[in-house]
């Protein structure tokens, strides 16, 4: 009998959790990049094997409700939270231990799960680091097991191990995560805004998808993007001196969806002043529901 359940992913601001994920799907299915904040929502990834049918929710790191965004995102943790069947949490032993891991900490100690700590980055990393991380960590809370592992050398197979030996046996019903290809392509053009600005312009922006037409005839898709800044002195950078910064965010865009759709990809990218679209709920329910 297949073990089944909902497995959420917390941890700060870049310490691994969308690499995972990747990883474990063998494709990008979640952004990453080198800057903090960049997971915007709870991305979804069905793994099945021989043992465990389960559903991975890599969610935001969290954040310190600043503004309505903050608080979006924060709701994101705690939806998937909910629902857990096991939770994994990722530190990175380089990062401090600080307010965040704690708000972290606090906001699983009342689920009455198993938990898993991960101790990632291992390759960069030494001894001491890794320690002291750990007994910070496990005099908080207690876990069912420890792992020190390094994500991006695509060590995964300790802790599905440990998943499938700590995951209670469940009549839950997992149902294949579909995914939804235009949130799918404004994630791969936000994540080239991120790799192209620099400083708080990737989190004063949001894509959205107008135009995803696919033609069987000519096995055309064409795509039509809109990025949304905050400022009209955002929107210049953005553009580029001579366009150079949004053709490369669109050439960029589309070399990664032509890896992916086995066909030819006409993508389009504008941008547009949206004042204070971090306080507007519609925009926020659009863009993180």
């Amino acid at each position: 009998m297949l073990k089944t359940g909902w497995i959420s992913i917390v941890g700060k601001p870049n310490v691994g959790k969308s690499t995972l994920i990747n990883n474990l799907a063998n494709k990008k299915i979640s952004i990453v990049t080198f800057k903090p904040q960049t997971t915007w929502n709870q991305i979804k990834y069905n793994y099945k094997d021989k043992f465990i049918n389960v559903i991975f929710c890599d969610t935001p790191g969290i954040c310190l409700n600043k503004n309505k965004f903050d608080s979006y995102l924060n709701k994101q943790i705690k939806g998937s939270l909910k629902q857990s069947d096991l939770i994994v949490l990722i530190t990175d032993p380089n990062q401090p231990f600080d307010e965040k891991e704690m708000l972290i900490i606090k906001s699983i100690l009342k689920y009455n799960v198993p938990k898993i700590l991960v101790v990632n980055k291992i390759d960069i990393s030494n001894k001491k680091e890794i320690e002291e991380k750990i007994d910070k960590i496990t005099k908080l809370l207690k876990f069912n097991d420890i792992i020190c592992s390094s994500f991006l050398n695509h060590e995964t197979d300790q802790l599905l191990s440990s998943i499938k030996k700590n995951l209670s046996k469940t009549d839950k019903i997992i149902n294949p995560i579909i995914e939804n290809d235009k949130f799918y392509v404004s994630e791969l053009i936000r994540e080239q805004i991120y790799l192209n600005t620099k400083q708080e312009l990737p989190y004063s922006s949001y894509v959205e998808i107008e135009k995803y037409t696919y033609d069987p005839k000519k096995n055309v898709l064409d795509i039509s993007a809109l990025i949304n800044v905050e400022k009209k002195s955002q929107k210049p950078i953005i553009v580029g001196s001579k366009a150079q910064v949004i053709k490369k965010i669109s050439m960029n865009a589309r070399k990664q969806l032509e890896k992916i759709y086995d066909c030819k990809i006409n993508l389009k990218v504008f941008v547009k002043v949206n004042e204070k679209w971090k306080d507007n709920e519609n925009i926020l329910n659009r863009i993180t529901g």
